[in-house]
């Protein structure tokens, strides 16, 4: 038996486990390791799985219409929910959305689309019981957040706060008493008690450089097509994540080669051999630039991208 519900103002159908959808509306970005989709009227963020001419056809428009790297686009598309398990750079999401059709990508609708989402709900604790973010807050102040099921870390020009967590129904609360920051999904108030606090919203792009910098990684480079991602952490080892995630390597980090004449520094570990050329790089998907290219030879491929210090 099928049930009927209306969710987004679009008839669904679920069975079996499935949900599906004829069309929907959200803010489209594109991006390393991000490529996503927030339906209007929701709060949760999915990845995007498409045919490869279909992906190509949006990142195609996505690219055309973006005024700057990782701007969220207003789409409209036909496709379903997935009902498998998410894996891979996807496992960081609410979901997959696999996309069957785009109606139209634009610059417009944007603010409409976000007005139409409700308050958030709380999310989930990591894994690890920590999480970290980045949030953007009024559109021009951004705070690096790191938190875990104990306290919450703020580092801000001014200096750093740990604000102990406090019991809340309505979602994750951390206070000393002079200042405050909730947390609900992606979204989060922070400020001085007893003042209006500042709205933010985390950035995820952002944020998975800062978890990077936070547990130690050096360097960090990404990639596309298969999308993949590097990073070598506190000299001691290079690890890489490719296939969307599906694919991990880990290595100990073997002596530097460095030639300084060439502006390149080679580490060899054996089927896994990394090299950063002191030569600026700009993503091809997104726009963003780089400091440096990365190529990396993994056994019979290789695989071009940018990246950059994190200290």
């Amino acid at each position: 038996m099928k049930l009927a519900i209306y969710f987004f103002g679009v008839l669904l159908l679920t069975g079996a486990g499935a949900l599906s959808a004829a069309e929907l509306r959200g803010l489209l970005v594109f991006g390393h390791e991000v490529r996503s989709l927030q339906p209007c009227g929701d709060t949760r963020v999915f990845w995007v799985h498409a045919p490869a001419a279909l992906r190509q056809q949006l990142q195609t428009d996505y690219r055309r219409l973006a005024t700057r790297p990782y701007e969220p686009l207003y789409v409209e598309i036909e496709g379903e929910f997935s009902k498998h398990q998410a894996s891979g750079f996807a496992a960081d999401y609410d979901g997959t959305i696999v996309i069957s059709a785009v109606r139209s990508v634009s610059g417009d609708g944007i603010d409409a689309c976000r007005a139409a989402q409700p308050a958030a709900a709380p999310a989930p604790p990591a894994s690890d019981g920590a999480a970290t973010y980045v949030f953007v807050c009024d559109e021009q102040t951004a705070y690096t957040v790191r938190t875990t099921e104990a306290e919450a870390w703020i580092f801000r020009p001014e200096g750093t706060l740990m604000l102990p967590a406090v019991p809340d129904a309505l979602g994750a609360k951390y206070s000393d008493g002079a200042f405050e920051l909730w947390i609900d999904g992606q979204q989060a108030q922070f400020g001085e008690s007893g003042t209006e606090l500042q709205r933010c919203r985390n950035d995820r792009r952002r944020a998975v450089w800062e978890k990077a910098k936070l547990d130690g990684a050096d360097f960090r480079a990404v990639g596309n097509e298969p999308g993949w991602n590097l990073e070598i952490l506190e000299g001691s080892r290079i690890v890489l994540i490719a296939d969307y995630g599906a694919s991990r390597v880990e290595r100990p980090l073997p002596q530097p080669m460095i030639d300084q004449e060439a502006r390149t520094t080679r580490w060899d570990a054996g089927e896994l051999v990394v090299e950063v050329i002191g030569v600026p790089c700009r993503d091809s998907m997104s726009g963003e630039s780089f400091e440096s290219t990365v190529v990396v030879t993994w056994g019979e491929q290789t695989l071009r991208g940018c990246g950059r210090a994190l200290h």
